[in-house]
């Protein structure tokens, strides 16, 4: 081979170096942009998991984690995954206080499964939404017959007490007590009787023109016998001619319900004090007592229905005062501690209460 062909043969080997170089360099800017792609895919991938609001975790056929959501990451330190049995394809499991639905995808690569994908839902709410519906319908059955004994009660409650305070003019000395004893049991139940038949029907509040000393100095006649027997000390303090608008009936009821709560708190001999006052355009109306107070911890609960610490209470006493209290757009403000629980039932004065709940 000549010069000629030598310098020939060189210029093509540099020519298919050059070619070579621009193909790696393309090839490069190729794997480069197809490399930001993956990376842009799998963060796109990982955002999409991440709004997933349900949990989500991709495991092999060893259970070993290839993938999972933020969601996911609480249930797998809580070992989600040793309860999960993988051959059902839908499940429902509880994990601590969590009501979980779980789903189950096989993990395919080119129709070989390699794995599996669970879905986790939290379904605890709906849970509890369900619980409570189921709570509400047996309660609305309970309060169907409730009503119905109640009336069926009463009739004879309301002859009980009739005959023994007939029967109470013509004693005295301890069979006089037995028959107040009587009279004071038979108010009782009667007191509790009101309350259910009031729990399971609505409230209708009326615009009637009520004299606050008028009414409270009826509910206390009514309880004189609890007072007497207990031996409390009675303490009224408010204007007389102070008016309140609303039903008569349903104050009288509040006040009964949280005056007989202060004459149970309070040891024999002890101390209640029932008042009012007129306080910026509003009326407040107070009961307090010098007892052994409600516990810290219960402070909270004792609105709730069928919340009670009496043996024997039904729990729906203070339920209603609140009920009542709403109902003519007021508001209870409460207190408690050793030696002195303290009620508030704040009315506005500024409008009549026509409304019904």
């Amino acid at each position: 081979m000549g010069e000629k062909g030598y310098i020939q043969s060189l210029e093509e080997f540099i020519k298919a170096i050059d070619e070579l170089t621009k193909a790696y360099n393309d090839l490069k800017k190729e794997v480069e942009r197809l490399s930001k792609e993956l990376y842009r895919q799998k963060n796109l991938l990982n955002s999409i998991l991440e709004s997933i609001s349900e949990g989500v975790i991709a495991i092999d056929n060893s259970k070993k984690i290839l993938s999972s959501n933020k969601f996911a990451q609480e249930f797998i330190e809580l070992g989600i995954l040793e309860l999960i049995d993988l051959n059902k394809p839908e499940d429902e499991i509880k994990l601590k206080d969590r009501y979980l639905k779980i789903t189950v995808y096989p993990l395919l690569l080119r129709d070989e499964k390699i794995g599996s994908v669970i879905v986790i839902r939290d379904v605890t709410r709906e849970k509890k939404l369900e619980e409570e519906n189921k709570r509400r319908e047996r309660l609305s059955a309970m309060g169907e017959i409730a009503v119905t004994l109640a009336h069926e009660i009463r009739n004879p409650l309301g002859s009980i007490e009739l005959f023994a305070g007939l029967l109470r003019r013509n004693l005295d000395g301890e069979n006089r007590k037995l028959v107040e004893a009587i009279i004071s049991v038979t108010h009782s139940i009667n007191q509790r009787v009101s309350n259910i038949l009031l729990f399971t029907k609505d409230l209708n509040v009326s615009n009637e023109t009520i004299n606050i000393q008028e009414l409270v100095n009826e509910v206390m006649e009514s309880l004189r016998h609890l007072m007497v027997k207990k031996r409390v000390n009675l303490k009224i303090e408010g204007k007389k001619d102070t008016t309140l608008t609303g039903s008569r009936e349903l104050i009288g009821v509040c006040l009964n319900n949280l005056i007989t709560n202060a004459i149970e708190a309070v040891d024999e001999g002890g101390n209640i004090e029932v008042g009012w006052e007129e306080k910026d355009n509003s009326l407040e109306i107070y009961i307090k007592d010098d007892g052994k107070g409600i516990p810290e911890d219960l402070q909270k609960e004792i609105f709730k229905p069928f919340f009670t610490t009496k043996s024997g209470g039904t729990g729906i006493g203070l339920s209603i005062v609140n009920r009542i209290v709403e109902a003519h757009g007021g508001e209870i403000e409460f207190s408690s501690k050793e030696g002195e629980t303290l009620f508030r039932l704040i009315f506005p004065l500024s409008k009549n209460v026509t409304q019904e709940t």
